[in-house]
């Protein structure tokens, strides 16, 4: 594996060229994502999420803190945009990824029109996205070098689960992002004698911390590296002063995120903190292998086995002045894996509570490719370097064809090693479809279209919101949403996302006694279906349920 070295610390600073790439990257992510957004769906969970950023964007302008009451309606705020939201825990729902959402939707929906309001909003997504891959771009570089680097990049680029959430997860993507830079300023501080970046690490884990708590394993990743690598840095006082400050700077960087802590602390703070408690001791009572299990049956093969390799053939180096760099790269990939597997930690539907691996195991992988290119140089020796490192890159191409297959529905992506989304479907996995209703956006397209006027539609208890939350925008107006055993005076059509545990009595009448009306399948698999009832169906339906 060839690094580059700049010092004892094996990091080279980012030059204005690499920074310039940096930015390329951002806006050709950016692009992309704002090109193909009209494809991607709502999840079911979002009209409770983007409702907080209307508030504290209300609370901005009016001044007025009856805003942050999320137990009384405020119908300017709760339905912008021809959108319906929806008032539901939002207090407990991070305000920084939120409010971002609300100023992109003013600014690309309402004001310029230039997207539709869910696409709009979904645009601040997008960005972080982007800036989370600019992030692992310059972190690479700086410690493995500009081929690296470009490998990580493509790497996380071509990663299904990442683009995916990329498109409209508002917790994750963030957290990943913050995750990834509060890494990467304690390392750029320490390792070129830079305290305003340990400062500014401080911020993002500050920040981090108020759209997840996952970002205490990064406080915890920070810490043990520093012990690890305590020799060489406490003769510095700047550092030493630096690295004091972080708790200081982080609870800056969470009361800045959290305008609620301005205005009323202790309320806020109890509320969080009787979430955030429940959210993690209230799990699994033992340990598990779900985590490892499903990084390792969603993550690309390539990237997979690079990944390995790359963890193989890092070990020999771990005694190098120069690589002390990969010690903080194992603990970023190792620990929040561990965290997730540990008792009373609430951790479903793959990997997104544990996404922030996501940008280390792709630098692993990079090095894994450094192997290869390093081995195949050797043994060919007369072929141009260029050549070796275009091969190489190749290696992704089966991940980047996978993701065009699966777009925009990159969360239902299993790979071969559990048989595809046919196999993890086989094999019972709940999170076997797609993500959250997202596929709900193509439903309603076609209902609206092939729908009779004044026709009914029926979704799962928990699921019909989102339907009201784009009434009139994505679905028909005049397509009336009923209840579970309401009477309909007209055709009923059941839409449903292949989620079982989420399927009442209609839903398992329709697969039993039905063909589905319209199909969504995916890798050969169903993750969305459409039946059409009549009256006298529906009703029977919902007898039968009860017998």
């Amino acid at each position: 594996m060839q690094v580059e070295s700049g010092g004892r610390w094996g990091g080279v600073p980012a030059s204005r060229t690499d920074v310039a790439v940096a930015m390329l990257i951002l806006v050709a992510f950016t692009a992309v994502g704002l090109l193909t957004a009209d494809r991607y769906g709502l999840t079911w969970d979002e009209p409770e999420n983007l409702v907080v950023g209307e508030r504290y964007l209300a609370f901005f302008c009016a001044g007025d803190v009856a805003l942050l009451d999320f137990s009384r309606p405020c119908p300017e705020a709760d339905n912008p945009d021809g959108l319906h939201l929806r008032l539901l825990d939002s207090h407990a729902h991070p305000p920084l990824p939120n409010i971002a959402a609300a100023v992109a939707g003013r600014v690309l929906g309402r004001w310029t029109g230039w997207m539709d309001p869910v696409d709009a909003r979904h645009a601040a997504i997008v960005i972080a996205g982007g800036l989370t891959l600019a992030v692992t771009y310059l972190f690479a570089r700086e410690t493995f070098g500009r081929p690296a680097a470009a490998l990580a990049v493509l790497a996380l680029a071509v990663f299904p689960r990442f683009v995916g959430h990329a498109h409209y997860n508002l917790k994750d993507i963030p957290k990943t992002l913050l995750f990834a830079f509060t890494l990467w300023g304690l390392w750029r501080g320490v390792a070129f004698r830079r305290p305003s970046w340990i400062v500014g690490a401080g911020l993002a884990l500050g920040a981090g911390l108020s759209v997840r708590p996952n970002l205490v394993v990064a406080a915890a990743i920070g810490l043990l590296w520093m012990g690890l690598r305590f020799r060489y840095w406490w003769g510095e006082p700047k550092i030493r002063l630096a690295l004091l400050t972080i708790p200081l700077a982080a609870a800056v960087g969470f009361i800045v995120a959290w305008p609620a802590m301005w205005v009323m602390p202790v309320e806020t703070a109890r509320g969080l903190w009787e979430y955030w408690t429940w959210v993690g001791f209230t799990g699994r009572q033992g340990w598990t292998l779900y985590p490892v299990l499903a990084l390792v049956f969603t993550t690309p093969l390539p990237t997979l086995l690079l990944a390995c390799w790359g963890t193989v053939g890092s070990i020999r180096l771990w005694r190098g002045d120069e690589h002390r760099s990969l010690v903080l790269l194992w603990l970023w990939l190792g620990l929040p894996l561990v965290r997730a597997s540990m008792p009373g930690m609430n951790v479903y539907d793959g990997i997104r509570h544990f996404l922030e691996v996501a940008p280390a195991l792709a630098m692993m992988a990079a090095l894994g490719a450094g192997e290869v290119i390093w081995l195949v140089g050797e043994a060919l020796r007369r072929l141009p370097r260029w050549v070796v490192h275009a091969g190489v890159a190749l290696l992704f191409l089966p991940a980047l064809l996978d993701l065009v297959r699966f777009a925009p529905y990159e969360i239902a992506y299993f790979n071969r090693l559990i048989g595809g989304l046919p196999g993890a479907q086989a094999a019972g996995i709940q999170d076997a479809t797609d993500y959250w209703g997202t596929s709900y956006r193509r439903g309603f397209t076609w209902l609206s279209e092939n729908a009779p006027p004044g026709a009914f539609l029926y979704m799962p208890a928990g699921q019909a919101h989102l339907a009201a939350a784009v009434h009139g925008l994505w679905l028909r107006e005049d397509i009336v949403l009923v209840s579970e055993g309401e009477p309909v005076a007209g055709p009923v059509y059941v839409m449903h996302t292949t989620r079982p545990t989420e399927y009442h009595a209609v839903d398992r009448y329709c697969r039993s006694h039905l063909e589905p009306v319209y199909l969504v399948e995916v890798d050969g698999a169903p993750i969305l279906e459409i039946f059409s009832l009549s009256p006298e169906e529906w009703e029977g339906a919902w007898g039968a349920g009860s017998r």
